[in-house]
């Protein structure tokens, strides 16, 4: 069931990842489509509706233990608070579905065991690799952060003020212990390979692979089961949870605020705005036809069931959704450029299978 959920848990992630998610949730808003868009929630849908199983049923027919398994944000989008953009783990859309699944428990909103392990792994994977990534395209300097000196404290310093400024402080490390993770014993035995500039010879990519394995190993094996009112869960030394926090910060600070990263989520966002309004005006209009299948059989359904209003436009607004989401980047950044006229390409390329 673990492994089940890890395959399917960023299945809802739209191309262009977390930026295009944002981009999705405000066009749903301003659609009146109040809950927005999630990629979690997006991914429940996914299994439980839109994927294709077979002709008569909808969804992949998963049992409810591998379905409770997936759902790290186990509640709605108004259950939680009313931030404009939140994590969640379904869209009213499936209500029905998420609450046949939680008769599983737990009764409360905690993940149940398997989906606690499964978000450990995916904060481990992510953090460790995402570094290692980095790290080779000459964005994380970690040759330097490996090093006592002005680097680390330089890097310590602008991601301590920025997680005050959010007021978001919980499970951060201290300056003292940020210091402590960089210089001590989780980080200090990095091979010397790794504390230089990266060239990627043979030594220094067999380094690398060592740590950040080395590194996986550490954090897999530091938690234990416990249990608590409403189940079992994970527990994980405070100080862990820090250190991996410290590897995603890490990632904010050298890559989430770099310049050139800006500039291609704006023009990530330019696509799937065109995208979206391109679908949504072909929705209503002799233009379907550019909308491709099985999603233009969505909407022949929706308008054989002749709803109307609100109700119409929620769900026709959640089945263009549906098919952007699906899209891969290369996919949406080709239909773009046909629908633009920028490449329309000839008839025989199909871009969207």
């Amino acid at each position: 069931m673990v492994e089940t959920a890890a395959l399917i848990h960023d299945m809802g992630h739209p191309p262009f990842g977390h930026a295009a998610e944002h981009v999705l949730d405000k066009l749903c808003i301003a659609s009146e489509v109040p809950e927005g868009f999630e990629g979690n929630a997006q991914s429940f849908r996914i299994v439980t509706k839109v994927a294709t199983r077979n002709a008569k049923e909808q969804g992949l027919n998963l049992t409810k233990a591998s379905l409770n398994a997936i759902l790290k944000y186990p509640w709605s989008r108004g259950e939680k608070g009313t931030y404009e953009y939140e994590k969640r783990s379904f869209y009213e859309s499936e209500a029905e579905e998420f609450h046949r699944v939680r008769e599983l428990g737990p009764a409360t909103t905690n993940r149940c065991l398997e989906a606690d392990i499964m978000n450990w792994a995916d904060d481990v994977a992510y953090s460790v690799h995402d570094v290692d990534d980095f790290y080779k395209a000459g964005l994380v300097p970690l040759d330097r952060l490996l090093q006592k000196g002005p680097e680390q404290e330089r890097f310590i310093s602008g991601v301590i003020a920025y997680w005050t400024e959010k007021k978001a402080l919980e499970g951060k490390p201290t300056f003292d212990e940020a210091l402590q993770i960089l210089n001590g014993s989780s980080l200090n035995w990095a091979p010397e390979e790794i504390r230089e500039p990266f060239v990627g010879n043979r030594q220094q990519r067999a380094a690398l692979n060592f740590f950040a394995s080395e590194l996986i190993g550490q954090y897999v094996k530091n938690f234990s089961v416990e249990y608590r009112e409403g189940g079992p869960f994970i527990s994980i030394p405070e100080m862990i949870i820090k250190q991996v926090n410290l590897l995603k910060d890490i990632m904010w600070y050298y890559v989430f605020t770099d310049s050139g990263l800006a500039s291609q989520q704006y023009g990530h966002a330019k696509v799937i705005t065109y995208l979206f309004t391109s679908f949504m005006e072909a929705s209503t209009s002799k233009r379907s036809s550019i909308i491709p299948y099985p999603f233009r059989d969505y909407l022949d359904e929706l308008k054989a069931e002749g709803r109307a209003g609100e109700d119409e436009k929620r769900l026709r607004t959640r089945i263009v959704v549906d098919l952007i989401a699906s899209m891969t980047e290369q996919q949406a950044l080709a239909m773009y450029q046909r629908l633009s006229g920028a490449t329309p390409g000839t008839i025989m390329d199909l871009i969207y299978r």
